[in-house]
């Protein structure tokens, strides 16, 4: 796939450092606007007209505020310093402008770094360094296999089956509460002075009160283990839905990274080429080739956004299934 950069480097050639790619850069800039005001003579003329108004604007300036009566060096004076002034004031926005653009950028990158040493339980200050390029992951599970996998490990299924489980046994317990219990007991005790006694005991409980006691303790344990079933099924149809969510997301953007790499930026790129060599040749306009390169840029970006959304779907399904989606 080309990329952005790629497209730069061979349209301009501005990331070359050796004095060879300079020279060509510049004599490819020197043609562009040979033939900028070749096509369009207004432009050249507004370029050279430029110059004198603003001379013009300088003169008229220091004569505004020279005083009355004041002889040509003071009007040379206050020519210069409205000059140095603007010159000076121009240097100063320029420089402020940029200074305050290098603090936002540093600010930026300082708050995602954090967030990623956050994220990798290191301390904030760990220099990142420069990120490898993301490449697509595969997903070599279908949808069958990721909620078998599912359904044994996800913590949420596995505690509501946990409490069914507890439920049954409850109502295993209340139905045992119906039958009769026997009991048979031993007790020796030894006495001093006079002779040991020994006993025997025996007991038995009656459900006499079973229609308005245990019958009532069995239906509510009946119906507790129904509302976990219930609660099991929502939270399984719940998971099934996400699964099957972020499969299809996933694979949607998979389709949509193919179609981009393979067929959309290649294609893209050619236009871009073939527009510069046309505007080389005076066959078209500066504006075509913008509008080209700029539809570069929003293919590569739509490209990037599904990188993006491919990547957190895999991520979700790893959360879901416990399976090593991204490595």
């Amino acid at each position: 796939m080309a990329t952005i950069s790629e497209t730069v480097n061979r349209g301009t050639g501005l990331t070359a450092f050796d004095l060879q790619n300079r020279l060509v850069s510049f004599w490819d800039m020197s043609k562009k606007k040979i033939l900028e005001f070749t096509r369009y003579p207004i432009a050249f003329v507004a370029l050279f007209v430029q110059i004198f108004l603003i001379i013009a604007m300088f003169l008229y300036a220091s004569l505004a505020f020279t005083p009355p009566g004041s002889g040509p060096t003071a009007g040379r004076l206050v020519g210069a310093q409205i000059v140095y002034g603007f010159v000076i004031g121009l240097f100063l926005s320029f420089t402020l402008w940029d200074v305050g653009f290098s603090i936002r950028e540093e600010q930026t990158r300082g708050t995602l770094e954090a967030q990623l040493n956050s994220l990798l339980h290191r301390p904030l200050a760990t220099p990142v360094g420069t990120l490898a390029q993301v490449q697509p992951s595969v997903l070599p599970y279908s949808l069958d296999d990721l909620l078998a996998a599912a359904e044994a490990s996800f913590p949420v299924l596995k505690r509501q089956q946990a409490l069914v489980e507890g439920d049954r046994l409850a109502v295993e317990l209340a139905r045992k509460e119906v039958r009769p219990n026997f009991s048979l007991g031993y007790t020796y005790m030894q006495r001093a002075g006079i002779g040991d006694m020994y006993g025997l005991t025996f007991s038995t409980s009656l459900p006499i009160f079973r229609r308005s006691k245990q019958d009532q303790a069995i239906a509510e344990a009946v119906a507790n283990l129904h509302s976990s079933r219930n609660m099991e099924a929502h939270e399984r149809a719940v998971l099934q839905s996400r699964l099957k969510q972020e499969t299809l997301q996933a694979q949607a953007a998979d389709q949509l990274l193919k179609l981009y790499s393979q067929a959309i930026m290649p294609q893209s790129t050619l236009t871009v080429e073939s527009s510069v060599l046309t505007y080389e040749t005076g066959m078209t306009d500066f504006t075509t080739v913008i509008m080209n390169f700029t539809t570069v840029l929003d293919y590569e970006l739509n490209y990037q956004q599904q990188l993006v959304n491919h990547e957190k779907a895999l991520a979700r399904l790893e959360e879901l299934t416990g399976l090593t989606l991204i490595p």
